[in-house]
């Protein structure tokens, strides 16, 4: 009975990105251009999940999908993030980290990891920046008046679900090399976790956009 609750769980979570992503597209005109970006990224996620999902079901390796959405996904949150975190960190900063990161990837996949294989090394290292991001707007806005932190509430929850999603997923990054040796029911309930936490994601971001909706 578990196990076929959790094969459901597995197959049918992704669908929940559908409600962030109805409400992306019914109010996309009055949205501020940081909340179009993350419109952008609930796009390139549906879009990856479904060629993903089919290539799954053919019993076709997915992996090089997911080198790809790493840098695109990468770059659509940086993009967001230099955007909410303009004046608090320099674009120095941001323009180094619109440059270095993708190129490590893209060596990362020809010659560190096999684009075939979980791209442990780039998963990990892009976990670590928007963590680190993600802290840092909760840190800026402890600084700001009550009526703009108000404006913000949007993107706490969006935030918010990007800091648990990376934070919590980390370890699953970091240590893929070893669950990939676990037997397969436990490989499968270690990446139930991620399951999970892209859910909580989707959710927060839903809530972040009817918030908007509901001004």
């Amino acid at each position: 009975m578990l196990e076929t609750i959790r094969d459901i769980f597995f197959e049918y979570a992704a669908l929940l990105l559908l409600v962030p992503l109805f409400l992306a597209f019914t109010h996309f005109k009055r949205y501020t251009l940081r909340l179009k970006i993350i419109s952008f990224y609930l796009v390139l996620s549906a879009v990856t999940q479904a060629v993903s999902f089919i290539l799954w079901r053919k019993s076709v390796n997915n992996f090089p999908i997911l080198h790809a959405y790493t840098v695109l996904e990468y770059l659509v949150l940086l993009w967001f993030y230099s955007h909410i975190l303009k004046g608090f960190i320099p674009k120095t900063a941001f323009a180094a980290l619109f440059i270095a990161f993708p190129l490590f990837s893209i060596f990362d996949s020809l010659f560190l990891e096999d684009i075939y294989t979980y791209n442990t090394y780039s998963r990990s290292i892009e976990a670590l920046i928007f963590i680190f991001l993600s802290i840092s707007w909760f840190v800026k806005i402890v600084a700001e008046d009550e009526a703009t932190r108000e404006q913000g509430i949007a993107i706490n929850y969006i935030n918010a679900g990007l800091l648990i999603y990376f934070a919590g997923s980390i370890t699953l990054f970091a240590y893929n090399s070893y669950i990939e040796e676990m037997k397969i029911t436990l490989r499968t309930n270690v990446w139930l976790i991620h399951t999970v936490l892209a859910t909580q994601l989707y959710i927060l971001i839903a809530i972040g956009l009817w918030k908007v909706k509901a001004k």
